[in-house]
């Protein structure tokens, strides 16, 4: 039971998330790709 609540809370979670910020959760946790490869497929660049 506590494991479904907790999925529960963690799912209502990431939902709450801005996009910008719920993509890139999505992308590196739940698909695996790493900041690199999801910086090269948004064409990011790092700012100093």
């Amino acid at each position: 039971m506590a494991d479904g609540v907790t999925r529960d809370i963690l799912e209502r979670s990431i939902d709450e998330l801005p996009d910008e910020l719920r993509s890139v959760y999505v992308a590196c946790v739940v698909d695996g790709m790493t900041p690199k490869q999801f910086a090269e497929l948004f064409a990011l660049t790092r700012r100093l």
